[in-house]
């Protein structure tokens, strides 16, 4: 992994063995929500996820609209062939399918550079899609979350470059926020703005 997520993640885990020595002393505030059984996720590795490249980022939440459209044919139909390998496919895309992506995707809605292979790997070790982010599932869910939220505004702004994007990046992002915008739009009859 980079080095900087490496010492973002020493620095976390030393704060953690600070706090077990000294009684009373105040710990992150995703630590102090966490229990032995369920370690808290660093925050180092939302930070590490949230500056991967936007492809990667991409990938993550199509990986997990294919898990939950799993989710969703299992509690439907039961278990199948089909649905175990739509399963795997998402897992796949969320950890591997940053540089695929990447060449497929529209060139509004590139941004940057490809991803490295680095960048994938990196991306990989972290959040709901690895052994370290299932420790601590809500959290590792709610960091995917921000990012779905974060990419869905970045596509439907055509990769920031409509007439919604200063709407849409003036403050917190939420769907019911991204969902109002694009609607009023959409009731205007505005397909496409510039």
């Amino acid at each position: 992994q980079p080095p900087h997520v490496m010492a973002a993640l020493r620095e976390a885990r030393e704060a953690r063995e600070r706090g077990k020595k000294t009684p009373g002393a105040e710990s992150a505030p995703q630590e102090a929500a966490a229990t032995p059984s369920r370690p808290a996720l660093p925050a180092a590795c939302a930070v590490a996820l949230k500056k991967a490249p936007r492809s990667v980022r991409l990938a993550r939440t199509g990986g997990l609209m294919l898990e939950l459209l799993t989710l969703l044919g299992v509690a439907l139909y039961g278990v199948g062939p089909k649905l175990l390998c739509l399963g795997a496919a998402g897992v796949a895309l969320a950890r591997m399918g940053g540089n695929w992506l990447h060449g497929v995707l529209p060139p509004n809605l590139q941004e940057g550079r490809a991803p490295s292979q680095a960048d994938v790997a990196t991306a990989a070790g972290l959040g709901f899609f690895s052994l370290t982010g299932l420790q601590s599932p809500s959290v590792s869910l709610g960091i995917e979350w921000e990012i779905a939220l974060e990419n869905l505004a970045f596509c439907v702004t055509y990769g920031k470059r409509n007439c919604l994007t200063g709407q849409m990046y003036a403050g917190e992002l939420s769907l019911s926020k991204i969902l109002s915008l694009v609607w009023g739009k959409l009731s205007e009859g505005t397909v496409r703005c510039a």
